[in-house]
């Protein structure tokens, strides 16, 4: 009787031990997620700061978005230009080409989470 509930305690054991060590598997796993996932954003960060040394599409997105707030400061009649365009804009152009752009200027400028911006 005492060799089956010796037998019965060591079963009982080796269920724990190896829930235990599944368990802190699954964190060491989950670890090296976390550490992969914040080296990538590293990884992310240098490489747009090397192009952005580089690279003239920030100047040239920040010049064109500029453009139409500076126009408007010259009179009625460019306000009322700038306006028509963004009214035109908004009617005529489709909403996958404004992601498009979006995207363009945003990874221009280096942001990786455009996708979160709402409309």
């Amino acid at each position: 009787m005492l060799n089956l509930l010796g037998q019965a305690l060591g079963l009982v054991g080796n269920v724990a031990g190896n829930y235990l060590e599944r368990k802190a598997e699954e964190q060491k796993a989950k670890t090296e997620i976390a550490k992969k996932v914040a080296q990538s954003e590293v990884d992310w960060e240098n490489q747009w700061a090397r192009n952005a040394d580089n690279g003239w599409l920030d100047e040239f997105y920040g010049v064109l978005l500029a453009v139409p707030i500076v126009l408007v400061f010259f009179g009625d009649e460019y306000a009322e230009r700038v306006k028509a365009g963004f009214n035109a804009l908004n009617e005529s152009v489709p909403e996958w080409y404004i992601a498009a752009w979006l995207a363009a200027v945003g990874a221009a400028f280096g942001l990786r989470s455009i996708s979160k911006w709402k409309r």
